[in-house]
Protein backbone atom coordinates (compact mmCIF):
# COMPACT_ATOMS: atom_id res chain seq x y z
CA UNK A 1 0.00 0.00 0.00
CA UNK A 2 1.29 2.64 -1.06
CA UNK A 3 -0.08 5.28 1.81
CA UNK A 4 1.15 6.35 4.94
CA UNK A 5 0.48 5.97 8.56
CA UNK A 6 -0.05 9.30 8.66
CA UNK A 7 -2.23 9.36 5.52
CA UNK A 8 -4.33 6.44 7.34
CA UNK A 9 -4.89 8.13 10.79
CA UNK A 10 -6.35 10.88 9.47
CA UNK A 11 -9.01 8.98 7.42
CA UNK A 12 -9.90 6.87 10.23
CA UNK A 13 -10.40 10.43 11.63
CA UNK A 14 -12.35 11.45 8.91
CA UNK A 15 -14.59 8.13 8.60
CA UNK A 16 -15.06 7.47 12.04
CA UNK A 17 -17.50 10.96 13.80
CA UNK A 18 -19.35 8.65 16.47
CA UNK A 19 -20.10 6.32 13.81
CA UNK A 20 -18.45 5.12 10.67
CA UNK A 21 -19.46 6.94 7.88
CA UNK A 22 -18.44 5.63 4.74
CA UNK A 23 -19.88 9.00 2.64
CA UNK A 24 -17.76 11.57 4.97
CA UNK A 25 -15.02 8.87 3.75
CA UNK A 26 -15.91 8.86 0.38
CA UNK A 27 -15.47 12.64 0.21
CA UNK A 28 -12.39 13.38 2.29
CA UNK A 29 -10.64 10.78 0.00
CA UNK A 30 -12.40 11.87 -3.39
CA UNK A 31 -9.12 13.19 -5.55
CA UNK A 32 -6.62 12.55 -3.57
CA UNK A 33 -6.15 8.59 -4.40
CA UNK A 34 -6.89 6.21 -7.33
CA UNK A 35 -9.69 4.53 -6.81
CA UNK A 36 -7.70 1.25 -5.93
CA UNK A 37 -5.80 3.05 -3.14
CA UNK A 38 -9.00 4.39 -1.68
CA UNK A 39 -10.13 0.54 -2.07
CA UNK A 40 -7.05 -0.52 0.03
CA UNK A 41 -7.70 2.16 2.96
CA UNK A 42 -11.17 1.46 2.75
CA UNK A 43 -10.38 -2.51 3.55
CA UNK A 44 -7.86 -1.38 5.95
CA UNK A 45 -10.14 1.30 7.84
CA UNK A 46 -12.87 -1.34 8.20
CA UNK A 47 -10.56 -4.20 9.53
CA UNK A 48 -9.62 -1.71 12.23
CA UNK A 49 -13.05 -0.91 13.42
CA UNK A 50 -13.62 -4.85 12.76
CA UNK A 51 -10.68 -5.26 15.24
CA UNK A 52 -12.18 -2.97 17.55
CA UNK A 53 -15.35 -4.58 17.80
CA UNK A 54 -14.44 -8.06 18.07
CA UNK A 55 -12.22 -6.80 21.54
CA UNK A 56 -15.13 -5.06 22.51
CA UNK A 57 -17.64 -7.78 22.37
CA UNK A 58 -14.96 -9.85 23.74
CA UNK A 59 -15.29 -8.16 27.19
CA UNK A 60 -16.87 -10.66 29.71
CA UNK A 61 -19.28 -9.27 31.41
CA UNK A 62 -19.02 -5.77 29.68
CA UNK A 63 -16.61 -3.20 29.30
CA UNK A 64 -15.21 -1.48 32.32
CA UNK A 65 -13.65 1.36 31.23
CA UNK A 66 -10.58 3.16 32.58
CA UNK A 67 -7.21 4.26 31.50
CA UNK A 68 -5.91 0.86 31.55
CA UNK A 69 -8.64 -0.50 29.28
CA UNK A 70 -8.01 2.27 26.89
CA UNK A 71 -4.38 1.07 27.23
CA UNK A 72 -5.22 -2.64 26.38
CA UNK A 73 -7.56 -0.93 23.40
CA UNK A 74 -4.66 0.46 21.57
CA UNK A 75 -2.41 -1.90 22.17
CA UNK A 76 -4.02 -4.82 20.53
CA UNK A 77 -5.24 -2.82 17.60
CA UNK A 78 -2.09 -1.58 17.04
CA UNK A 79 -0.39 -5.11 17.23
CA UNK A 80 -3.05 -5.56 14.62
CA UNK A 81 -2.79 -2.09 12.76
CA UNK A 82 1.00 -1.15 13.12
CA UNK A 83 -0.05 2.29 11.56
CA UNK A 84 -2.15 3.55 14.02
CA UNK A 85 -1.46 6.38 16.01
CA UNK A 86 -2.88 8.09 19.53
CA UNK A 87 -4.66 10.59 16.79
CA UNK A 88 -6.05 8.03 14.79
CA UNK A 89 -7.27 6.03 18.00
CA UNK A 90 -8.79 8.93 19.74
CA UNK A 91 -11.26 8.03 16.21
CA UNK A 92 -11.62 4.63 17.17
CA UNK A 93 -12.21 5.22 21.33
CA UNK A 94 -15.33 7.46 20.84
CA UNK A 95 -16.53 4.68 18.46
CA UNK A 96 -16.18 2.33 21.14
CA UNK A 97 -17.72 4.19 23.84
CA UNK A 98 -20.84 4.81 21.67
CA UNK A 99 -21.05 1.22 20.62
CA UNK A 100 -20.47 0.20 24.36
CA UNK A 101 -23.49 2.31 25.35
CA UNK A 102 -25.71 1.44 22.42
CA UNK A 103 -25.19 -2.13 22.76
CA UNK A 104 -25.20 -2.40 26.21
CA UNK A 105 -21.79 -3.51 25.98
CA UNK A 106 -20.97 -1.46 29.30
CA UNK A 107 -20.07 -3.32 32.68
Amino acid sequence: MNISAQELNQAIGEYITTFPNEARLNVFLAGKYSEQIQAEIKIELSAAVRTTEELLWAQSPGVSWSNAFEQQLFSHIKSKHSWLEQQGFISLLGFSKWLCWHEGLNA
